[in-house]
């Protein structure tokens, strides 16, 4: 059987890549830990920011006459 811990206690499963990132972040002293979450923070807002304008250019030229 293949359950992970995580899926077990907290009710949900983690992919290998995940745990990769929690384990590296968990490795880190406590500053350079706040440090990786804020940069991963502002990355992650940055590529919804883009997913969000893409979606918003489609629309507007897909409503637009071809």
């Amino acid at each position: 059987m293949d359950i992970s811990a995580d899926y077990l206690i907290l009710g949900h499963e983690n992919d290998f890549e995940t745990d990769a990132l929690m384990e590296m972040i968990n490795s880190m002293d406590k500053y350079s830990r706040a440090s990786a979450v804020r940069i991963l923070q502002e990355y992650i807002n940055a590529i919804h920011h883009l997913r969000s304008e893409k979606i918003k250019y489609e629309e507007k030229n897909s409503k637009e006459p071809q």
